[in-house]
């Protein structure tokens, strides 16, 4: 057998080629061809030189046809033990010669699996620097890692939290721990520093990595089948770096969890799909909103990048009449990317005098997203009307850099009428950093049109470059660019217009601006964003002190009933204020989402908790808890058993019904200075296994709860009558 090169392999009259593309959950998956023939080729696959399985590469991959790997039918699927280490492991065309990992797995390896996952973990947690605060902190990253599995770039907000976690990483604030979860929202998962570290130092240098490999390598990361679960435990806080609303069902793991004593956190961007929705796709504004209105409802510690978006935040929970929360700015940096970060590796000098040569000329930037948020078609108008009135050759042209987003059909349908203004609007996208630092460098100057934004970073980044700005005043960009950049009204061309054509012809005022910049401006480093979210994360926790009962999230109000069930569709405010989804909050532990008719518990054991809040009178002092539950239609003669930390308790039979109503009197909690809440367990006798096809391990369902003075049987006769009123009954 001969050693294998870039995946070639050869003995004596066979030649073949061929990768392992993928190691995970006792599978194996990779390919292998003879290049002189079609017959397909035997496996075998040895864990330290011991033969542990084998299988015939015969299996049809459409991805390997279009590679021009003759049929495609050269893919192998192989089940290995799942205990198998992956030190050691060698998998061989049988006779011929070993099989290479792809560069996604070598690296994933590389990363993940130089010492045994256990021995990663504990590494994280090894560190001589001080901490600001003795509680850990776990940064919840798993939208950070889903994007990655689709990009090889970052932008916006997956360029912050790229940042913010360097920066973590960098200075080793070891009480800092990273975790993912997936879309199902079951439990949290810890991803290993070093992988971390190895991850965004080949994000800086993927440029070349073709982008199958680089998916495959970002999904062996974040595969939740070899990380260990994360220890989130009673007095730690976990926070929500990124964007919480791409997991819909993450409310129901964050409630879990506080009800457990730990404190919930969340990065706010922007609430822009709730308060300017026009600039957003309807499934992003019910999704946001829907999952918005339960981390608000769920959070101690808001965060937000701007000022701007922190008196949105103010104003949402002045209007939904929640609590008070704790909410501070920590605005963002000014800089492209960390500055203390390692370099982007060797530059692709060739590469970058392409992109700027392939512009012909002096240009104007614009970097962002192309959606309609960023309103494009306004520069567009504003071009055309230039070209018009000077002729092209005195005319830079524009440069948009940026992928296409939504509701621009109108846009791109007037550039390609006009040929993009006789190629004087050119688009770029999916350029690496050496690329775009070199964009800037050499412009004019920058526009930013935006109508709304949660802060605005290309208008940071150009000054980062010493490049004026024309930015839009709107929303929170003058928050970024302050005195150093001229500003635009974004719903009116002509003073755009009037503006832009100014400063293409007054090469004194661009010059003058600039100077100004470089003397007076002072960037802000991702560095000192992470210190700030740090310190504003240890200014709480110091604030918030050791205690770890929490106030439950939900909410109830003596004497008024609550359907527990998922609401409709959320589009506005008004619909948070009308249909109150933070009702479901009211189950804390052990259930699943909420469906239309109710929310059923998971496994035999769960609680509902909730903050007692005055009717008509005051609180009493104790209530009657009446409760409509069911069971799934498999589970009968049981016993339910309802309790309460007092050592108050009740039992109750199931018979052959489905629909059950039983009331529990209680002591209400009461704690000085905080509202008076109740807590309740509800047990069933034993577990019950799924039946199929259903998967799930369903105990109780409950569709409804209020609660009245026990002691006011007029009270207790109305409740019964808006149980009935409200149709819980089937």
């Amino acid at each position: 057998m001969t050693s294998h090169v870039d995946g070639f392999m050869e003995k004596a009259d066979l030649q073949c080629e061929g990768y392992v593309d993928k190691v995970s959950d006792g599978v194996m998956i990779g390919w292998a061809r003879a290049l002189n023939s079609n017959e397909p080729l035997p496996i075998s696959v040895y864990s330290n030189d011991t033969l542990i399985a084998s299988g015939m590469a015969d299996q049809y991959r459409e991805d390997l046809e279009r590679a021009g790997k003759g049929n495609g039918r050269y893919a192998f699927t192989i089940s290995i033990p799942r205990s198998t280490p992956l030190e050691g492991l060698k998998v061989e065309v049988t006779g011929v010669g070993q099989i290479p990992f792809s560069f996604a797995l070598r690296a994933a390896l590389d990363s993940t699996m130089s010492l045994p996952i256990a021995s990663l973990v504990q590494e994280t947690s090894k560190s001589d620097a001080p901490f600001v605060h003795e509680q850990t902190v776990w940064i919840d990253i798993s939208d950070f890692l889903f994007y990655l599995r689709h990009h090889k770039t970052v932008s916006g907000i997956q360029r912050v939290q790229c940042e913010i976690i360097r920066s973590i990483l960098s200075n080793k604030w070891h009480r800092y721990k990273f975790c993912v979860t997936t879309p199902e929202c079951v439990r949290y998962y810890q991803v290993p520093n070093n992988a971390l570290d190895t991850l965004l130092a080949r994000l800086d240098v993927n440029a070349l990595v073709p982008e199958a490999e680089w998916v495959s390598y970002v999904t062996m990361i974040a595969d939740v089948a070899r990380l260990p679960p994360a220890e989130i435990v009673s007095g730690s806080m976990l926070f929500v770096l990124g964007a919480f609303w791409v997991f819909p069902e993450i409310p129901y793991l964050l409630t879990a969890l506080r009800s457990k004593g730990v404190r919930i956190g969340v990065y706010i961007y922007d609430l822009i799909p709730l308060y300017y929705p026009e600039y957003c796709d309807i499934n992003l504004i019910k999704n946001f909103i829907q999952t918005f209105s339960l981390v608000a409802q769920l959070s101690d510690l808001i965060l937000t990048i701007s000022r701007h978006t922190a008196n949105e935040v103010e104003q949402y929970y002045h209007l939904t009449k929640q609590g008070a929360k704790t909410i501070r700015p920590v605005l963002l940096a000014h800089e492209l990317r960390n500055s203390g970060s390692a370099d982007s590796g060797p530059s692709n000098a060739a590469n970058t005098l392409r992109v700027i040569e392939s512009i012909d000329g002096p240009y104007v930037l614009c970097v962002c997203t192309i959606e309609v948020r960023k309103n494009h078609l306004y520069l567009f108008r504003i071009w055309r009307e230039l070209l018009k009135k000077h002729g092209r050759s005195a005319i830079p042209k524009l440069v948009l850099v940026g992928r296409r987003g939504w509701r621009v059909d109108d846009l791109f349908a007037q550039l390609e009428a006009t040929r993009y203004l006789d190629g004087h609007i050119k688009i770029m996208s999916g350029l690496d950093n050496s690329e775009l630092e070199a964009l800037y460098k050499h412009c004019m100057f920058t526009v930013f049109p935006s109508y709304n934004e949660g802060w605005g970073l290309p208008v940071g980044e150009s000054l980062v470059y010493g490049k004026l700005c024309v930015a839009s005043r709107a929303t929170s960009i003058p928050e970024v660019g302050n005195q150093f950049s001229i500003y635009i009204d974004p719903d009116n061309v002509s003073d755009g217009l009037q503006t832009i054509e100014r400063i293409i012809f007054n090469r004194e005022l661009r010059e003058e601006v600039e100077s100004t910049i470089r003397s007076q401006f002072v960037p802000r480093s991702w560095n000192e964003v992470s210190a700030t979210f740090v310190q504003e994360i240890q200014s709480y926790l110091e604030a918030a002190g050791t205690a770890t009962a929490l106030l439950p999230p939900g909410r109830l109000r003596c004497g008024e009933i609550v359907i527990m069930k998922r609401v409709g569709d959320l589009c506005s405010t008004e619909d948070v204020v009308r249909q109150n989804p933070e009702n479901c909050l009211i189950c804390t532990q052990g259930w699943y989402p909420p469906e239309s008719w109710g929310i059923w518990g998971q496994g035999k054991s769960n609680q509902i908790a909730f903050v007692l809040e005055p009717g008509k009178a005051p609180v009493p002092e104790r209530v009657r808890v009446y409760l409509k539950l069911t069971l799934p239609p498999w589970i009968r003669n049981t016993t339910l058993r309802i309790s309460n930390d007092h050592g108050e308790s009740e039992e109750y039979n199931f018979s052959d019904k489905s629909n059950y109503l039983f009331s529990f009197d209680c002591t209400p909690v009461r704690v000085a200075g905080k509202p008076p809440y109740v807590q309740l367990t509800l047990t069933l006798d034993r577990d019950f296994q799924p039946n199929p096809p259903e998967v799930r391990h369903l105990g109780i369902g409950i569709q409804a709860i209020i609660a009245v003075d026990a002691s006011d049987p007029l009270q207790r006769l109305d409740a019964l009558e808006k149980l009935i009123a409200a149709t819980v009954f089937n």
